[in-house]
């Protein structure tokens, strides 16, 4: 089971690595592409992510799955870095979220987009092309719970009481419980 703080330094690293200075504008969440689809791929330099002055070429894939583990479904090819709008037909796949991976040759840096709808698909792990999936983030924490007989009325006359008033024999008693909190990134 991973810990919901070593998937936060995951998170963290992973976001700190994805800024390469490509900034997808089409295609982009709202837009909805199907297999077999001709389309028209196209980024620009983003303003907020490391200068792309200097680099010669970039890889671009087609990809799917989650931050994490990733499948790439097909590679578009090896561009220019003026080459900004490149054509590319979406292959025959099953119905998903998926999303496009921009690497420069070389060095560490990447840049992802947004995910995408083909297909009218919605779930990041498409049937059978996604080769794994993300761990599910989970935090544990140690608190007290009240029993319930101290919130349902005692019907023995009490002898003694607590500051509060509830009977002694009625108080919270010291317990310990496990809360488990699933979380999943919204991007």
């Amino acid at each position: 089971m991973v810990s919901f703080s070593a998937y936060a330094a995951a998170a963290l690293a992973f976001a700190g690595a994805a800024s390469a200075g490509f900034y997808t504008t089409y295609p982009v969440a709202a837009d909805r592409v199907s297999s077999l689809q001709q389309i028209q791929i196209k980024w620009q330099p983003s303003a907020d992510a490391p200068s792309l002055v200097g680099v010669k070429s970039y890889t671009l894939k087609f990809m799917t799955g989650g931050n994490f583990v990733q499948t790439t479904v097909a590679t578009v090819g090896t561009f220019g870095i003026a080459q900004t709008t490149v054509p590319f037909t979406i292959p025959q796949t099953a119905p998903g979220m998926y999303f496009l991976m921009y690497s420069i040759d070389g060095t560490a840096g990447a840049s992802w987009s947004t995910r995408f709808s083909v297909n009218n698909g919605t779930t990041w792990y498409p049937e059978g092309v996604a080769t794994g999936r993300d761990p599910e983030p989970t935090a544990t924490k140690t608190g007290s719970a009240v029993p319930t007989s101290a919130i349902l009325p005692s019907s023995a006359p009490a002898k003694e009481t607590t500051s509060a008033g509830i009977p002694a024999s009625s108080a919270p008693a010291e317990a310990t419980s496990t809360v488990i909190l699933k979380c999943h990134p919204v991007y």
